[in-house]
């Protein structure tokens, strides 16, 4: 039981992201790289996700592969009627 609990703990949070590198940018030692992943099917928009690295992973236009963890935030804010909302922010981190 231990084992299978350590297990699924080691594989929680991980991402496999495969698509082409829109943009690269760098901020303080991190490579921000926007990947657009192929979309299910053609009438479906593809969808983008940013990938954080200490390395340059690839150039603009260059495909690639990449295994890391996913990480992110949350956070609530009121709207205009007297609701909330909640504003989730996430990306993938290579290691």
């Amino acid at each position: 039981m231990a084992e299978q609990a350590t297990q699924l703990q080691q594989m929680a949070n991980i991402a496999i992201v495969v698509g082409r590198v829109e943009k690269v940018r760098m901020h303080e030692g991190l490579h921000y790289h926007v990947v657009k992943m192929p979309a299910p099917d053609a009438y479906t928009d593809p969808q983008e996700v940013e990938v954080r690295s200490r390395q340059r992973l690839a150039d603009q236009g260059q495909e690639i592969k990449v295994k890391g963890e996913l990480r992110g935030y949350s956070r609530t804010f009121a709207t205009r009627d007297g609701g909330h909302g909640v504003a989730v922010t996430s990306w993938v981190e290579v290691a």
